[in-house]
């Protein structure tokens, strides 16, 4: 069976991803107002105007409701399609993914904190050396795991940050100003 569904990853930009995953965390209907509070997407129209022009027909069904009695023009209401839900299911669980990848990608940048701090010791002649020489270490071989293990840092880094739309930069430098650290 071939998927005719478009490929989300190419066609829906971050905020259109979030708004479909606000919606199904809603039971598969929401109206703008709501989609902004869970998105945190509140600056201008951005919502209404992704929700309108790149997600539906095909992954939501606009409504808006009639005028209040007050004279009010309640907020639209979005109701997931059925390619809409699939397509929200499989942004929640890369989601999901992605989150479990970060975390592994802070164990990996503190291993490779130890290794630097432990080749800048054995660089700098400390008492290290003599711990590492006693136990037969061969430098060369721990400098190709550290290349290797900043390479597949670097690869993780480049995923996540594409996927995210650099929010993995971001949040790098709020937790870490100093950038020659990481």
């Amino acid at each position: 069976m071939v998927d005719s569904r478009p490929d989300f990853n190419s066609n829906l930009d971050w905020i259109s991803r979030q708004i479909l995953a606000a919606i199904h965390e809603s039971d598969g209907t929401a109206d703008t107002s709501e989609i902004k509070a869970i998105t945190g997407v509140t600056e201008g129209t951005k919502v209404p105007y992704r929700l309108k022009n790149k997600l539906a027909p095909d992954f939501v069904d606009l409504m808006q409701p009639e005028m209040t009695d007050d004279g009010q023009i309640p907020p639209k209401v979005a109701t997931l399609t059925a390619d809409g839900e699939d397509l929200a299911e499989a942004i929640v669980e890369e989601e999901f993914d992605t989150a479990d990848l970060s975390d592994d990608l802070e164990n990996v940048k503190a291993d490779v904190s130890r290794l630097a701090a432990r080749v800048d010791d054995l660089e700098n002649g400390s008492e290290s050396t003599v711990a590492v020489q006693s136990e037969d270490v061969d430098l060369n071989e721990l400098n190709r795991g550290v290349e290797k293990l900043l390479e597949q840092m670097t690869i993780m880094n480049d995923y996540l940050n594409e996927k995210h739309d650099g929010e993995l930069r971001e949040f790098a430098e709020e937790k870490n100003p100093d950038p020659s650290l990481g």
